[in-house]
């Protein structure tokens, strides 16, 4: 579909579309893709998707050219984003489970430094976070920073966790907590930050992973130890 050069990196999209000598119909549909994310991460994406076992009817399908638009329909209503979380606010509870299925409490950290990583395994963003989350770990883990790991249970599991910190040398801890757990703290995508003072206290939230957010977070914290 594009296939192109920039940076002297190749960027394309493109799809295979394999159908069935039987019946005409796709049996696999393959997409696949790079380009460069928001931070500049030059990344890949692949899908592939299997039809099978298609139940048709002929005789009885229905003549699609007479479809009509149902009466009253309307188009769901675009939700808006819900700002994060603001300074000052005081970080909320939320039902967290360690990898090895024991309950844990943010106020156990009271008296040090917290930076909350809302984050799920599979994103590159995600993976480009944990690398900068490393360094700022054995930069300001002797100086009272404690960094935590947050995925939402229903899009991750225990197993799931537990591969992703080992294939990328996490060395801080990581937690599941309920689905709920995005509402309460106004999460919209990931990876989503939030740095807590020594008395769980919101000092600034970070949205997305970009080239300055290391930076910011380390002048933040400068200001805060």
């Amino acid at each position: 579909m594009t296939d192109t050069i920039q940076n002297d990196k190749r960027l394309y999209d493109f799809a295979d579309i394999i159908t069935a000598k039987t019946n005409g119909l796709p049996f696999i549909i393959r997409t696949q893709s790079t380009g460069f994310a928001d931070d500049g991460t030059y990344m890949g994406m692949f899908e592939e998707h299997t039809f099978r076992n298609y139940q048709l009817n002929k005789a009885g399908f229905p003549d699609l050219s007479i479809a009509m638009v149902p009466q009253g329909f309307k188009l769901p209503v675009k939700r808006d984003r819900i700002p994060m979380l603001t300074a000052g606010t005081k970080s909320p509870k939320i039902k967290l489970t360690d990898v090895a299925g024991k309950d844990f409490s943010l106020n156990s950290l009271r008296g040090r430094l917290v930076l909350l990583n809302f984050t799920t395994d599979g994103c590159p963003h995600c993976i480009n976070a944990a690398q900068m989350l490393t360094r700022l770990y054995d930069h300001y883990k002797s100086k009272g920073l404690e960094i935590v790991s947050i995925y939402q249970s229903n899009f991750n599991s225990i197993k799931s966790v537990t591969k992703f910190d080992a294939k990328n040398g996490i060395k801080y801890p990581s937690y599941l907590t309920e689905p709920s757990a995005a509402n309460i703290y106004h999460i919209n995508g990931y990876p989503n930050f939030y740095l807590l003072n020594r008395q769980g206290i919101i000092v600034q939230a970070y949205e997305g992973f970009y080239a300055e957010l290391e930076n910011q977070i380390t002048e933040k914290i400068k200001t805060i130890e």
